[in-house]
């Protein structure tokens, strides 16, 4: 047969034309399931010589393509990771091994000259021919060969570093992530906050108590001071827009914003909104919709109010760490698409001092968290997470009623606001316990009466404030026990005057709430 001849796979019907290497002796099995077998007379041994391929069956080889394909169509990046995994592999593995290896090879766009050369190093290669033979085979069924994966994936066991990954990590990575100095670090501008000392500019917050006892009236109280810019609980307030997702009635909440109005004589400032159809965390479509509402209602970079969690999330297991966890992430996408703060109302469990309802991973990754207490008719809230320690005092509230007017039947329309607590029983639990308290809080009213200092820290503006080790330097001078002791005493009874709600401390400075 000429050399390199292209041939038809059939001569004629019955005639199969084994060429390239291939060859069939009986009792081989034909595709369809009949063995091979030698014809009446003849066999092995005493067979004729073979003769030269007659004209007419050459005659039938098909036209030849105009050029034959490449091995690869992969690009030159590709084909140089390919021969750099390559060099990782042993040529000396069983043939199966090296059967596999070769199709990778192939299909990753290793040449034959590389692959064969590569081969020579092992122990098993028995030359060009046979390897070429092997090679030439590598063109089988898609569905079951052997890919490019197979090559990197053995090359990595091997101890072979990608280089494109590596080029990647330079390029990217050393890009994406800034290495700070201590002095960077120092230089940084500070956190931001809505609510100093309470509430930041951005992250996951949450608000919450037990029922009834007034979280809701005062998450829409911190709403208004905050589209307002007013201060809340002496303290200052920085403006921004709020979205109010309310997932407990729209007819509750209407009544709460027009008590609010009433009893402040004004509108609910403009750069407040409110949703009150129903809403799923754990829909991805929902969460879309959601941030797409607050950046078309132009509010972002504010404060984006879920009340509550447990509505917004019907059926959810919230002691199940999964759960939670999508809970969390949920949140903290919204979080990513509208900037600002997401603050979360939740409620407490049945042990109330256990904190936050659910499991654990919830409070681990809140940025802030309010807590609201109730006895009886006595209500305070307080900072029970910060991220700059801020002062954890509380903070007294008291709902008081609104009249609304009456309804179509004439009963009477009733709702809550919050104000400031400033009545006898709760002036009496801040009071100053014991003589030295006595003696550090009369001393107190002397320095923030002569101080030349006003609004520093997150005291309101206008709000006499002082250093807070200043305000212990001079009080130590007020102490009779022992010299060494004077400063931790006078120390000691501050910060105890402060855990009452006395007094408010922020970034050093203390002033009278």
């Amino acid at each position: 047969m000429p050399g390199g001849a292209h041939l038809p796979g059939k001569a004629a019907r019955g005639v199969d034309l084994l060429h390239k290497g291939y060859g069939v002796v009986p009792p081989s099995i034909h595709p369809n399931g009949t063995p091979y077998s030698w014809m009446p007379g003849c066999s092995l041994f005493d067979a004729p010589e073979i003769p030269v391929l007659p004209e007419w069956v050459y005659a039938r080889r098909p036209e030849p393509k105009s050029a034959p394909k490449p091995d690869s169509d992969r690009l030159p990046d590709e084909v140089a990771r390919a021969l750099s995994a390559l060099c990782w592999l042993d040529a000396g593995c069983d043939r199966d091994t090296w059967i596999r290896l070769g199709m990778a090879a192939k299909d990753a766009g290793v040449p034959f000259e590389v692959f064969d050369a590569w081969s020579a190093t092992g122990a098993n290669y028995t030359g060009e021919d046979d390897c070429r033979v092997a090679w030439n085979s590598f063109n089988g069924d898609k569905a079951r060969r052997v890919t490019a994966a197979t090559l990197f994936h053995e090359a990595k066991k091997a101890g072979w570093t990608d280089p494109a990954k590596a080029r990647d990590f330079q390029e990217t990575d050393a890009a994406r992530f800034r290495v700070l100095s201590a002095d960077d670090l120092a230089n940084a501008p500070p956190l931001r906050w809505l609510v100093r000392g309470v509430l930041p500019a951005s992250g996951l917050a949450a608000l919450y108590g037990p029922s009834g006892s007034g979280k809701s009236f005062l998450a829409l109280d911190l709403c208004a001071a905050i589209a307002g810019g007013e201060d809340w609980f002496g303290r200052r307030v920085d403006t921004a827009p709020v979205l109010y997702v309310c997932l407990e009635g729209e007819a509750g909440m209407g009544k709460r914003v027009a008590a609010w109005r009433t009893h402040n004589g004004r509108a609910v400032p403009e750069q407040i909104g409110f949703i009150t159809q129903s809403f799923d965390l754990r829909s991805p479509a929902d969460i879309d919709d959601l941030c797409g509402a607050v950046l078309a209602a132009g509010l972002r970079d504010g404060v984006l109010v879920i009340d509550t969690l447990n509505r917004a999330a019907p059926g959810a297991d919230e002691n199940a760490s999964t759960d939670m966890g999508t809970l969390i992430e949920a949140c903290k996408e919204i979080q990513r698409v509208t900037g600002g703060v997401v603050l979360a109302v939740h409620h407490t469990g049945k042990d109330a001092a256990k904190g936050l309802r659910g499991h654990s991973s919830l409070h681990a990754a809140l940025d802030a968290a309010i807590e609201v207490k109730r006895d009886g008719d006595r209500r305070e809230w307080s900072v029970a997470k910060s991220k700059d320690d801020a002062d954890g005092a509380c903070n007294p509230f008291r709902l008081e009623l609104v009249d609304l007017g009456e309804d179509e039947d004439g009963e009477a329309v009733t709702s809550c606001v919050v104000a400031p607590d400033h009545s006898p029983a709760n002036a009496g639990r801040r009071a100053p316990k014991g003589a030295i308290q006595k003696i550090v809080h009369e001393a107190m009213q002397l320095l923030l009466l002569v101080s030349e200092h006003d609004g520093e820290g997150c005291a309101p503006a206008g709000r006499p404030c002082v250093r807070k080790d200043d305000a212990v330097t001079a009080l130590a001078s007020d102490m009779t026990c022992e010299l060494k002791r004077r400063k931790p005493e006078a120390r000691r009874a501050l910060d105890a005057l402060i855990g009452a709600g006395h007094y408010a401390e922020f970034d050093g400075w203390v002033w009278e709430i």
